[in-house]
């Protein structure tokens, strides 16, 4: 006799298994909805992960520095959404120089200077404008002088230059050799001739030297000798002079000589009239005379 056991499935009441089913054939549906969608949304452009570069943006955008000055500039990217992308661009400028870390060294002169960023076609640019330099690189003093006449002042300046040779301002220390000089410029020259005076103007980092000479002061006294002296008729003498500043210093001049009576060159040689009697020499410079008196004998 053969005994036939019955099939477990055959023990779930016929309303269950319709149950089952329907419900196993949504779950496959809703499976088959997932993969097609999360297929689609891969395959096209409505859900990505894909960063494209758009454009580079420098930081800053316009910038001004000082000629001979350094800058930082920085790059980032901006991708298709707006967001920022980190990049490593090739810096190039036009007129000053800048390195891969982007920092930028200005000319020495004033103009305005483009600095660009590369990544592959993409690029970025920044307008920069160099201004004239502040500081000094020379000075001048003014005025230019040779000579300066001894015991005598004379107000100096000192103008600065930047590379670009326009003026600046410029804070100096002046002094000087044989004279005295006050930090506002005003010189007053030694009483005695000298020469090789000079004056100088330094800053930390530039020194202007101008060297003269101190002459004598004008002359302020002039004495002929002999004061008085005698000769004889149709003779001769040679007459000397000295002549000294205020300061009691001897100056050179070249005077002239006069006779009333007599013959005299402009070297002081005399030469007496044929008859006897009394003379008259005088010296002058400049309306500066001394006079001598001469006996003339027979």
């Amino acid at each position: 006799m053969i005994l036939h056991h019955p099939s477990p499935i055959n023990k779930i009441p016929s309303g269950v298994k319709a149950n089952f089913k329907t419900a196993f054939k949504a779950a496959l549906l809703v499976l088959l909805m997932f993969l097609f969608i999360y297929i689609t949304g891969c395959g096209g452009s409505a859900i990505t992960n894909e960063h494209t570069l758009q454009y580079i943006k420098i930081m800053p955008q316009t910038a001004e520095v000082r000629a001979g000055g350094k800058l930082n500039f920085a790059a980032v990217g901006i991708d298709q959404n707006g967001d920022e992308l980190i990049i490593s661009p090739v810096w190039e400028c036009h007129e000053g120089k800048i390195d891969s870390a982007g920092i930028y060294l200005a000319p020495s002169s004033k103009t305005l200077d483009r600095i660009s960023a590369f990544v592959g076609a993409k690029s970025g640019t920044s307008l920069i404008s160099v201004t004239a330099s502040s500081e000094a690189s020379t000075i001048e003093i003014i005025p230019q002088l040779k000579y300066i006449a001894a015991g005598t002042t004379q107000q100096f300046q000192a103008q600065g230059r930047n590379s670009s040779g326009e003026i600046v301002p410029v804070a100096v220390t002046w002094e000087c050799k044989a004279g005295k000089i006050t930090q506002s410029g005003l010189y007053t020259a030694p009483i005695r001739a000298v020469e090789n005076e000079a004056v100088s103007v330094k800053t930390l980092s530039v020194t202007s030297v101008m060297p003269f000479a101190i002459n004598a002061a004008p002359p302020y006294k002039i004495f002929i000798s002999p004061k008085t002296t005698s000769i004889k008729v149709s003779s001769g003498i040679k007459f000397d002079f000295s002549a000294y500043d205020i300061y009691g210093n001897a100056v050179t001049i070249f005077p002239t000589y006069s006779a009333k009576k007599g013959r005299i060159d402009n070297n002081g040689y005399y030469t007496s009239p044929a008859a006897a009697g009394t003379d008259e020499v005088q010296v002058i410079y400049n309306f500066i005379k001394d006079t001598t008196s001469i006996e003339i004998l027979p």
